[in-house]
């Protein structure tokens, strides 16, 4: 799940979580959510994130790779620039 407060995560998804906790559970499936810094999946977040180039491109790669082996994405509405 892409979000902007992936570390309040367990207060500010907690709806959209159990959501798809019990949708889960109605088809007999497990869940495995994936929380993705949407800041991450930017082309630039060095400056955005205080963090030099290289720690960015790790984190890019690593972001994108969760995005790209999940089974489905939910992305929660926002606001702002993103």
């Amino acid at each position: 799940m892409p979000s902007v407060y992936v570390n309040l995560k367990s207060s500010s998804y907690s709806p959209l979580y159990s959501i798809q906790q019990h949708a889960a559970m109605k088809c007999e499936r497990d869940l495995d959510v994936l929380w993705v810094d949407a800041s991450h999946l930017e082309e630039d977040s060095s400056k955005e994130n205080g963090i030099s180039e290289e720690e960015a491109d790790a984190f890019r790669r690593e972001a994108w790779e969760k995005i790209k082996t999940a089974d489905g994405v939910v992305v929660p509405g926002g606001f702002g620039n993103r």
